[in-house]
């Protein structure tokens, strides 16, 4: 056996073994848990640039990717043994290109994963705990309805430049989302079921209209039990 057999021999003993090592820690921790454990269609169903709803679809993608590329490898060594100096640089531009692809979706996948949804966790009222699925509705804006100490009656939130003209109040990217976020942690936030208006309560005491685009496929997925729902229930 040629030193380079036996180093290489040692690099998938190796590889297997911390493979090995973290699946049987995967399967204790899961085996140990009294809680929910997270769904795989539910956590992994989104890709880039067409958004929610694809359970799965992405991460069937990589790996078919991760497979057709050391393919591509081995097809480059073969070419090498050939003396093929072409065919080794077709072969390993394209096992190039797959591993990018399948790095950078990794980078892509666990950004979003870790990001979360807009909510993250939410707590009901009988204590049960859910998360998010799907995909909330941008905020366009709030239309102050009663002034407050700051906002004045028939002023509009919106994200952008101020217009004191036009009794626009411009914020930042993201703060429209973020005080929807603490109204709605606080309880200040009440939708109106005949009207299908949403009304927010601001900071200064100014109440205002919601206006948002609609949800995609939004709704709740308890993963801890409380008085009412029990564990995988949707709402």
């Amino acid at each position: 056996t040629s030193y380079g057999k036996l180093m290489m021999w040692f690099f998938l003993v190796s590889d297997a073994l911390t493979f090995g090592g973290l699946l049987m820690a995967y399967g204790f921790t899961r085996h140990a848990t009294d809680q929910a454990w997270p769904i795989g269609e539910e956590t992994f169903n989104s890709l880039p640039f067409l958004g929610h709803g694809y359970p799965l679809i992405y991460v069937a993608l990589m790996t078919f990717i991760l497979i057709v590329s050391s393919v591509t490898m081995v097809l480059a060594v073969e070419a090498g043994h050939r003396m093929d100096r072409r065919g080794v640089t077709k072969w390993m531009i394209a096992t190039i290109i797959g591993g990018f692809f399948f790095v950078g979706s990794q980078a892509w996948e666990w950004y979003h994963f870790i990001h979360g949804s807009e909510f993250g966790k939410v707590e009901l009222v009988d204590g049960s705990q859910a998360i998010v699925k799907g995909h909330f509705g941008e905020i366009e804006n709030f239309t102050i309805t009663k002034a407050g100490h700051h906002y004045k009656e028939g002023g509009t939130l919106k994200e952008g430049e101020s217009n004191k003209n036009k009794k626009i109040y411009g914020l930042e990217e993201g703060e429209l989302m973020h005080m929807y976020q603490h109204a709605a942690a606080d309880g200040h936030i009440i939708y109106n079921d005949e009207t299908g208006i949403s009304t927010i309560t601001l900071h200064d005491g100014a109440e205002a209209t919601i206006s948002k685009k609609p949800n995609e496929h939004l709704e709740l997925i308890v993963k801890k039990k409380g008085k009412d729902y029990g564990v995988n229930k949707k709402i």
